[in-house]
């Protein structure tokens, strides 16, 4: 299982170009990246389908969501092959292959970053732990990577903590000339309540982890796909222990200037706001240690 798992998050990079090396007609002038092949109407069919045909051959998860959770890898693929189309750029066909893998909201299915792909390159398929790759795409792997960080994720992090069913800024920060508090709750996000608004985002938050308490999925970092942005903005309300609410419009490109770089221990989280899980600290920002 381990083995076809590692596969899968290694297809997601190399269908793209091993398909493309294959056959270079009907580029494109406009929506090119530079360094990489592009590929044709067909071919962006034949990949989409490929990827698809993958996913649900070798990965439960997704019917375990279907069953379960309410959502529907199948309903999701079928939306998205949908939006390629003669004119569809290579930029726009790997945020539609980013949003299908997500789809599958599974945790071990994703495009490999920078990182992974050197483990690839020098581990994985050195020492035969991976096998059938061929090896002159990986480098395009590097460019789709760079891609996805420049174009997809925006720079904002808002170090969010998900707690008893919440979501909590964890440092006090300032943003343009405003100080702000820390243990803020997180109530709406681009007007609609945060919850409702998270569970939407299936096709650009991956994965959400589920809220057994709740009933509900959740991700920390729902807020840094760069598509929710509206007009280069994110409308973030937030309410504070004072009962005060703190309406925020915050740029995509920000990043936010905290006030506490040090660890938090327990006692600086006002009650009743108690995390059940350790806050670590690592370098600016503070990551959650799942169990």
């Amino acid at each position: 299982m381990k083995k076809i798992i590692t596969v899968l998050i290694v297809s997601c990079l190399c269908f793209s170009g091993a398909i493309a090396q294959s056959s270079s007609s009907t580029k494109r002038s406009a929506g090119l990246i530079e360094g990489v092949p592009s590929l044709s109407y067909r071919q962006m069919l034949q990949d989409f389908d490929s990827l698809v045909s993958y996913i649900k051959q070798v990965n439960p998860i997704i019917y375990f969501n279907d069953e379960l959770r309410g959502i529907s890898f199948f309903r999701h693929a079928t939306s998205l092959r949908k939006q390629i189309n003669p004119q569809t750029t290579m930029q726009q066909y790997l945020v539609i292959v980013k949003k299908t893998i997500n789809a599958a909201q599974d945790p071990h299915s994703h495009i490999m970053g920078k990182w992974h792909l050197d483990i690839l390159k020098n581990n994985w398929i050195r020492n035969g732990h991976v096998k059938h790759i061929d090896t002159a795409t990986i480098p395009y792997g590097y460019k789709y990577a760079q891609f996805y960080q420049e174009n997809y994720y925006a720079r904002l992090d808002l170090n969010l903590v998900y707690t008893s069913g919440e979501y909590y800024n964890l440092l006090p920060f300032s943003y343009h000339g405003v100080a702000y508090p820390a243990s803020m709750k997180l109530l709406r996000c681009q007007g609609e309540p945060v919850h409702r608004f998270v569970q939407k985002q299936v096709e650009l938050v991956s994965p959400l982890r589920w809220d057994r308490t709740h009933n509900r999925g959740y991700n920390e970092s729902f807020y840094q796909p760069a598509a929710l942005y509206r007009k280069g903005y994110l409308k973030l309300d937030f309410l504070d222990k004072e009962g005060k609410v703190h309406v925020i419009n915050i740029a995509k490109m920000i990043r936010f200037s905290f006030c506490e770089k040090q660890s938090m221990s327990l006692d600086t989280m006002e009650r009743p706001l108690r995390l059940s899980r350790t806050i670590l600290a690592r370098k600016k920002s503070f990551t959650h240690a799942y169990q």
